[in-house]
């Protein structure tokens, strides 16, 4: 076995790779983030000074597309698709055709900044720290602008042990992926060198966060400013969703249902799948269950502007009334809200089939808090709440109170769905809130600040959930401050690549 991966190392480090994905496959498997990257670190700087770099850069891609390859696994979830009409064959031939574009996309990215890293001749120490900030750095970047994208984020698995992403509180989720890096470089250092400092640092960096983190987990929840809130999962399939009247009246029976007045109501991403502001009749029967149960309500539905410009939408309707409070979601999903490069890419019928609609969706500009007589609520539309920066600009506009809604019946009961949800503990860590979410087929649940999930509906069931929750105005130090931490990171990226000896090199010649 050990010649073989001598002769094919590539595989030596596609299998590394894989181990460093299994923390996202399973929950109990969370741990393994502390140490995956140290064996990658070492093998990877030792190959560096003996191998070519096309043999080099292969063997860092081989890494780095197995890990986002395995993590991205929801692409097995969407078949077949029936939804968009393709057959069965031309389905998969697609959706493996994504899997592999956006895995190779986002593996080739932090590849070339490794590659680079490591062609720069300087200590292991400083080397490893390059390899863990460039795969922060980019997977920041990745983030980023309208086609951003970040699942794959490094800290991500350490939700399913809660202690220790308290402290994203303070600098947020990036801080998380700082100390896991910091971590796994002493742990790469104290293998090589047998130095006892470097085990003695990295016990104190786990004990610091971890003590943090029991401590703020006992610390008391605001309980001020209660308000109970009910939850409506209707559990609409694909293949019924898209029949307005379909949905529309399994939410409203599956409301009626629940007798208690004077509670939030809540209805998931387009749980009403037209334009909600045009629909005399949908709009009637919503407020006139608002007045009759004395309950205010959150509904999804799309919104027509008056430019002719389509939003997905979620409406807040308070005393019988829909009020002007829309929040439209922020972070559009490419080939199913919006099709990349339509003018291109239309041609090929099979991704314009694969988009939901026959125009794109336009994305919201703003948080548009929703002002209420308990709170302030902040709105979250599925794609939105896997980006810290859109909760926390919510938090810090004023929410009191997060409200996610989302349909994620695509996934069925695959595992997408729960890392989706956990998400949305992230969110309630980073800004000290209540996360209320609410899904078409589940996962539908009540956060606490502390990323605890008080209850929940699971996937493919149909219900409602009723819980208290409670209007915070204290904010935390990540809310104020934002991805601050991120600032030493690329610096150090800035000072790696291009020495400052080198800058003074130059000076010294003129």
């Amino acid at each position: 076995m050990k010649e073989f991966f001598i002769k094919n190392k590539w595989l030596l480090f596609a299998l590394l790779g894989l181990i460093n994905a299994t923390s996202f496959i399973h929950n109990a498997l969370f741990f393994i983030s502390w140490f995956s990257l140290s064996p990658f670190m070492i093998l990877i700087e030792k190959e560096s000074r003996e191998n070519t770099s096309k043999r080099l850069f292969f063997h860092v891609f081989s890494f780095y597309f197995t890990f986002y390859f395995v993590v991205y696994n929801f692409f097995i979830a969407l078949y077949p698709m029936d939804f968009v009409g393709l057959g069965h064959l031309s389905c998969a031939i697609v959706l493996l055709l994504g899997w592999l574009i956006l895995s190779v996309f986002h593996s080739a990215f932090v590849a070339f900044f490794t590659f680079l890293a490591l062609k720069v001749k300087i200590n292991r120490f400083c080397k490893f720290l390059a390899i863990g900030f460039v795969f922060i750095a980019v997977q920041y970047i990745q983030s980023l602008g309208k086609y951003g994208f970040t699942w794959a984020r490094f800290s991500f698995p350490q939700v399913f042990f809660l202690p220790t992403i308290q402290s994203a509180s303070l600098f947020g989720p990036y801080f998380i992926d700082l100390i896991l890096v910091l971590f796994n470089v002493l742990v790469a250092m104290t293998y090589i060198t047998k130095k006892k400092i470097y085990p003695f640092i990295a016990i104190i960096i786990f004990v610091l966060n971890l003590t943090f983190g029991l401590v703020n987990m006992t610390s008391t929840v605001t309980t001020s400013r209660e308000r109970d809130v009910v939850i409506v999962q209707g559990n609409v399939l694909e293949n019924e969703k898209w029949r307005t009247r379909s949905s529309f009246s399994v939410y409203m029976t599956e409301s009626e249902k629940v007798k208690n007045s004077n509670s939030l109501v809540i209805w998931p991403e387009t749980a009403i799948p037209t334009y909600l502001n045009t629909s005399n009749l949908a709009l009637s029967k919503l407020e006139n269950y608002s007045l009759e149960t004395d309950s205010d309500m959150i509904v999804g539905a799309f919104y027509l502007g008056n430019t002719g410009r389509e939003y997905n939408g979620a409406y807040y309707i308070e005393d019988g009334k829909v009020t002007n409070d829309v929040y439209f979601k922020r972070r559009l999903v490419p080939f199913g809200e919006f099709l990349p490069m339509r003018k291109v890419l239309s041609a090929f019928d099979f991704l314009d089939a694969i988009n939901l609609f026959s125009s794109d969706l336009t994305p919201g500009t703003d948080t548009n808090i929703m002002t209420t007589k308990y709170g302030k609520i902040g709105t979250l539309i599925c794609f939105d709440t896997i980006f810290s920066s859109l909760a926390r600009e919510s938090a810090k506009d004023g929410a009191e109170l997060l409200v996610a809604i989302t349909n994620d019946s695509w996934y069925k009961d695959f595992p997408a769905v729960y890392q989706h949800n956990s998400h949305s503990k992230w969110r309630a860590v980073e800004n000290g809130r209540w996360v209320v979410r609410a899904a078409n087929s589940g996962i539908s649940s009540v956060i606490n600040p502390h990323g605890e999930m008080i209850s929940s509906l699971p996937p493919l069931t149909k219900g409602t959930l009723k819980e208290k929750v409670y209007f915070i105005s204290d904010t935390t130090l990540y809310t104020k401050i934002g991805d601050v931490i991120l600032i030493p990171v690329f610096l150090y990226l800035i000072f790696y690549f291009f020495p400052i000896k080198k800058a003074f090199a130059k000076r010294q010649k003129h």
